[in-house]
């Protein structure tokens, strides 16, 4: 049992670019594990399937937590605010740049749309509320206890599906850029 998690930071990306977003930074996770190499693969292939860049001054790698989602976002801006909307490897990272980009008076998302990725419980309550990408956590949850039990008592595995896709949970936090502004 798996996530698919190049196809959720493409659905990500593709939602960014369907409101036509054509400049879209991403805040990655510095950690060495697949799931964020997935991730930043999934940000690539959307770009590429667009006919977009792939512009690596607009990705930053910090730690996946919302003090990473602030150092990421402080470094992505002191580049030069060159984008009008960034993808994050998860909620926490989003929930910290979204942060950051308060402080600067820059607002989320007439300025710049922000997506995360998990839904998890913060994405609900930071303003505006954070459009993310969502796995279905209790069908994968039940799979993994209808497995163990079958695994514990030794009878055949149950039919389960090994690599659960993502959707898109729509909020507030992406809106289409503003005339003029589409970089």
């Amino acid at each position: 049992m798996a996530l698919d998690d190049r196809y959720g930071a493409w659905l990500a990306t593709r939602h960014l670019i369907q409101q036509g977003h054509t400049r879209i930074g991403y805040l990655c996770s510095n950690h060495d594990i697949s799931d964020a190499e997935d991730r930043l693969q999934g940000y690539y292939a959307a770009l590429e399937e667009s006919g977009l860049p792939c512009n690596d001054r607009l990705v930053t790698f910090a730690e996946p937590d919302e003090s990473g989602g602030e150092q990421a976002m402080t470094e992505l801006l002191g580049r030069g605010r060159h984008f009008s909307a960034v993808a994050c490897y998860n909620d926490s990272m989003a929930a910290g740049a979204m942060g950051v980009l308060n402080d600067n008076g820059i607002d989320v998302p007439r300025e710049i749309s922000l997506i995360g990725f998990d839904d998890v419980l913060i994405s609900r309550y930071v303003r505006p509320r954070l459009t993310t990408v969502r796995y279905p956590i209790v069908t994968m949850a039940t799979q993994a206890a209808e497995l163990a039990l079958a695994l514990a008592e030794q009878r055949p595995a149950p039919e389960i599906t090994h690599l659960f896709s993502p959707t898109l949970v729509r909020r507030h936090s992406v809106v289409a850029p503003q005339e003029g502004d589409k970089s």
